[in-house]
């Protein structure tokens, strides 16, 4: 048997080693370089113009933008199959709900609506004392929504790790897509 390369193969090296010429690389940063940098600060204006380094939401703030431009990219540009990138886009959605949630830090009203009742209202006295009238009804949202957050928080990050790979099945094409459940950040793109 002989190997031989193709005509394509040595222009495709020829074409390879000029892309990486200083010239190139050069030219590439000016046309396409300097308006994906100004797109980006567009696209990310408001959570530039928040961010702080002292807390964490800040980072969970940008991490939540970029994914939503992620899954708007793969829902309307994929080249993959509908099947595996439905469930790609279905888990980056969840995971944006699931990081809304923890930015807005709002278990208090996941834990009413789950009851059907309200916290009662705090009271503040001319002191400055809050004058607690809270009951057992409250306690149970307080222990929910701490409950809430703790699932939610797992679940994002179980959403970002992706299945145990020890599982997959090595068989048919038609095992993995129903094994594989679109998690797992490392597999999102397109």
């Amino acid at each position: 048997m002989k190997i031989t390369f193709a005509p394509s193969f040595f222009k495709s090296i020829k074409r390879l080693r000029y892309q990486n010429t200083w010239y190139i690389r050069t030219l590439d940063f000016f046309r396409y370089g300097i308006k994906n940098f100004f797109k980006n600060i567009y696209t990310f204006r408001r959570e530039l113009y928040d961010f702080q380094p002292w807390e964490y939401s800040f980072n969970l703030r940008l991490l939540k933008k970029s994914l939503e431009e992620t899954a708007t990219s793969l829902e309307q540009y994929g080249y993959e199959k509908d099947i595996s990138r439905n469930k790609k886009v279905k888990k980056i959605r969840r995971a944006i709900e699931l990081l809304t949630n923890e930015v807005e830090g709002n278990y208090i009203d996941q834990a009413e609506k789950i009851l059907g009742y309200e916290v009662g209202p705090l009271v503040f006295t001319r002191d400055g004392i809050i004058d607690s009238t809270y009951d057992e009804s409250d306690t149970k949202i307080f222990e929910l929504s701490i409950k809430l957050e703790h699932d939610q928080w797992e679940e994002l990050w179980q959403i970002i790790k992706g299945q145990d790979t020890n599982d997959k099945p090595e068989k048919k094409y038609e095992d993995y897509e129903d094994w594989f459940d679109g998690s797992d950040m490392r597999s999102w793109w397109d």
